[in-house]
């Protein structure tokens, strides 16, 4: 495959995975559609459920259409930098687990309008800053962060990884307007305490799990 191959494939990914990226923003009842009537109607309290199978569903569909003819390696994990790996990915298996110890994981799934009916759920009253919260604003975009770059890549899952990575960074800035515009002054005073995907200290044990 010429160069001239080789960069419209890659761009090809790029446009692919971008255009997951968008529809998933779009879809997200926390972003664009947070104030669409479709939220109140009768599908709300099942809207999460609805918006977390097509998201598989057009992930999936993303690794099916990428097209992978011709890729080359970039990056690989070889040699104590596999033990290196295994690290990282148990620090985000962690992170994952702890952010999940402080939210409605049956919410999450959107599986807890099975369990109330159909009575949509309010949005939650507090900001959470405890646990992983107090070390870190956003876990599960920085434990997905270290998940992708934790991988060994081709030069299509390099472009993968930087649509997703600035998907990430850009959705954690959202996320951080609408608490701040929810919260103000509490939520400007915690971003001040706590950075948004590297922590400033080595937290304890017992903190982690408050």
């Amino acid at each position: 495959m010429n160069l001239s191959e080789t960069v419209t494939r890659l761009v090809l990914v790029a446009v692919i995975w971008a255009g997951w990226c968008v529809q998933h923003s779009f879809l997200n009842s926390g972003g664009l559609l947070r104030n669409a009537s479709i939220l109140n109607s009768w599908i709300g309290p099942y809207y999460r459920l609805v918006f977390n199978l097509i998201t598989v569903a057009t992930l999936v569909l993303a690794v099916w259409i990428t097209p992978r003819a011709g890729e080359s390696e970039f990056w690989a994990w070889k040699g104590g930098l596999s033990d290196v790996r295994v690290i990282i990915c148990a620090l985000a298996v962690g992170v994952f687990w702890l952010s999940f110890r402080n939210l409605d994981g049956w919410e999450f799934l959107g599986l807890r309008a099975f369990m109330r009916g159909s009575v949509r759920a309010a949005e939650s009253d507090r900001l959470v800053t405890r646990g992983i919260y107090g070390v870190i604003r956003h876990p599960q975009f920085a434990a997905g962060l270290m998940l992708l770059w934790a991988r060994d890549l081709t030069d299509t899952g390099l472009i993968i990884n930087l649509v997703l990575s600035g998907y990430l960074i850009i959705g954690a800035r959202i996320e951080e307007a609408r608490l701040r515009a929810k919260w103000a002054v509490q939520y400007n005073q915690y971003c001040k305490a706590v950075p948004r995907f590297i922590p400033r200290r080595i937290p304890g044990l017992r903190e982690l799990l408050a």
